[in-house]
């Protein structure tokens, strides 16, 4: 037996008494088990069996007892706090993985033997929504990590368990004005706390009640976070998948339980399928829009594959705002909707095969600083009005879309410069037979005559793995794909030059440099139109 096991037997004997307690009607045993879905990594179960925790190549050690360990971001603190590592332990499947993954769950029950209620901290053990992942996992993987368990262990379990739910099963009925961030919380929280209850109330022999409840809380949410077009409001691929996950994991334990499947909740799956199908390129990573970033190619696959549903592939939604142009072997992707987390109104991207042209900067996963920066208009392929403010209130319009045989066209504009400086940008994307040449016209129009004129500039951030260069005495720029399928792009009515840029597409990893290609023009009539091309090079 290691020091660190040897260690959590000995806490544990020394503080069992006390944490038991005196609660009554603690349930003893699971009546239904409902099996998670979803398979682990073994490199990882292996490497958490000595102790090392993983996420997207990055790893932890907790040292002693410390479940929250200095330095470690709330990501991270999350990941340890939610027990997502139990697959990993699981798809081990050994003696040895069995033993880690009890002495992890006896420690931290040690650690943090009661619920607590934190109004504002930065970071708890007792959020709900991570509570409520948390317990999911424990009950679904009970028949893993129990199996010849003591009767300590199990006290300990059963005390822990029902302690989490039914304080969770409380925040849920307490009324607003009181001690609950219920009400409070995202629409994706809210989710995991009420599939945790549902979890539990599957399990515990007696508490029917909960299944109801859970139920009643998860059709409300579900009706009202995804729209018609099976888009999630956030606008966020990435917030779409996980959705659509947890009611993959809510249907397979009602089927566990013997419970029919609320119509609500299986018609938002056959909705959230096509929807996040739309937003994945020929390189099955996500489109960098709304705050998502690529994503992991098998967490993506999973889950669609678990969903078992097939369809046609969109190519707009319209209730959301997003089209996607695809001709040949050439894709791009426009956002014409509201802005939610990212204000970039009439950006795109386009993709060539499984190669990135053009992307814009994407996101960052736990520093808020890096998060908001990437938020903006500069750091995406659309227009900016330099010095002006572009509203967060602005509406879109004069959506037109065209999917025909042989092309691809789209049309916007938005109203988010008026209250500015009263323009309106109109964008126009045309896409050519073979995908061979993408046009684009950007125009501003004042609404009323204008009395001064702005200098504006439309961005193209370039990915980090395209080579791009200034050609034609810099009146135009080569752009060379990893695969060595090489696009001139040139414009009309502005000054074109090469700029730093980066690039935040990655789960996990750090902002990389990269380039951009930035058209400067000037607004000095009431209609200005500045004009680009992208063409496919060598044909």
């Amino acid at each position: 037996m290691s020091n660190l096991l040897r260690n959590i037997h000995q806490q544990v004997g020394r503080v069992l008494p006390s944490l038991l307690g005196q609660e009554q009607n603690v349930p003893e045993r699971l009546i239904v088990r409902p099996v998670d879905i979803w398979a682990g990594d073994e490199e990882s179960g292996q490497l958490l069996c000595d102790g090392v925790f993983t996420r997207h190549g990055q790893q932890v050690q907790l040292h002693g007892e410390c479940w929250e360990p200095v330095g470690v971001n709330a990501m991270w603190l999350a990941y340890l706090h939610g027990f997502d590592w139990l697959r990993d332990l699981r798809k081990v499947g050994s003696a040895a993985a069995r033993q880690q993954a009890r002495a992890l769950m006896e420690s931290w029950i040690v650690q943090y033997p009661r619920p607590r209620f934190f109004k504002n901290a930065e970071f708890t053990p007792w959020d709900l929504n991570l509570m409520g992942k948390r317990l999911s996992l424990w009950v679904a993987h009970y028949d893993f990590f129990a199996a010849d368990s003591d009767p300590d262990f199990q006290d300990m379990f059963f005390l822990s368990l029902y302690r989490q739910a039914s304080f969770l099963v409380k925040m849920m009925d307490a009324k607003d004005g009181k001690q609950t961030s219920w009400h409070d919380m995202p629409d994706e929280d809210l989710l995991q706390a009420a599939k945790g209850i549902l979890f539990c109330g599957l399990a515990f022999e007696g508490h029917e009640i909960w299944v109801h409840k859970s139920l009643d809380h998860i059709i409300d949410i579900t009706a009202h976070y995804i729209k018609p077009d099976g888009m999630h409001t956030s606008r966020s691929a990435f917030i779409a998948l996980r959705f659509l996950r947890t009611l993959l994991e809510v249907k397979s334990a009602l089927h566990a339980g013997g419970h029919p499947v609320p119509d609500m909740v299986q018609d938002k799956i056959e909705a959230l399928v096509p929807a996040v199908r739309f937003f994945r390129y020929a390189d099955k990573h996500f489109a960098l829009m709304q705050g998502t970033m690529g994503g992991e190619i098998d967490f993506i696959d999973d889950v669609l594959a678990q969903a078992a549903i097939k369809g046609r592939r969109l190519k707009h939604l319209k209730e959301s705002g997003f089209s996607k142009l695809a001709v040949g072997r050439t894709t791009v992707m426009m956002d014409h909707g509201k802005a939610v987390q990212h204000l970039a109104p009439l950006s795109f991207e386009m993709s060539y095969g499984k190669d990135r042209v053009l992307t814009n900067c994407g996101s960052h996963e736990s520093n808020s600083d890096w998060r908001d920066m990437l938020s903006y208009m500069p750091a995406h392929n659309g227009v900016e009005i330099l010095g002006e403010s572009l509203s967060r209130s602005l509406k879109t319009f004069d959506y037109q879309v065209d999917n025909a045989a042989d092309y691809a066209y789209v049309q916007a504009a938005h109203d988010g410069y008026v209250s500015a400086c009263g323009l309106i940008h109109r964008r126009r994307l045309y896409l050519s037979q073979d995908g061979h040449d993408l046009r684009g016209e950007d125009a501003l129009f004042a609404q009323i005559p204008l009395v001064q004129g702005y200098m504006a500039c439309a961005r193209f951030h370039i990915h980090p793995k395209v080579l791009v260069s200034l050609v034609s005495d810099g009146s135009a720029a080569l752009l060379r794909l990893p695969n060595g399928v090489g696009w001139r792009f040139h414009q009309s009515g502005g000054r074109l030059s090469l700029e730093d840029s980066v690039y935040s597409g990655d789960l996990g990893g750090e902002p990389r440099k990269t380039q951009q290609l930035v058209v400067h023009f000037s607004v000095h009539s009431d209609a200005t139109h500045m004009k680009w091309a992208l063409r496919r090079e060598g044909l």
